[in-house]
């Protein structure tokens, strides 16, 4: 970002997500789904996979961003959301990922 430097001492992580189908998007975020898939591609329904790349991109979540913010909505069955425990241990895995030595070493 040429107006907002990193800082030298912060390690930046991020994860992206994209449900790969408008179908399996939560209903709430079609049209901003569909405007992001024909102009950035891959989205969450708020956010590009392009967008959420910033520092060490960990992996793309299939979650939309209300998934990712464990949103409680009540159709979650419809699209074959993920349920609040899925969000819940997704969350977990990584910080238990980015907590193994190999993860400093370079071994992932």
């Amino acid at each position: 970002n040429e107006e907002v430097r990193d800082a030298r001492e912060v390690l930046y992580l991020s994860v992206g997500g994209d449900r790969g189908s408008a179908l399996r998007t939560s209903p709430e975020l079609l049209p901003t789904y569909l405007y992001l898939s024909s102009h950035e591609g891959a989205n969450d329904g708020l956010v590009s996979v392009a967008s959420s790349r910033w520092g060490s991109y960990l992996r793309t979540l299939d979650m939309d961003h209300l998934h990712q913010i464990n949103f409680p909505l009540p159709h979650r069955w419809v699209s074959g959301a993920p349920s609040f425990r899925d969000v819940l241990l997704a969350y977990r895995q990584l910080a238990e990922e980015v907590t193994e030595p190999s993860f400093w070493s370079g071994g992932t």
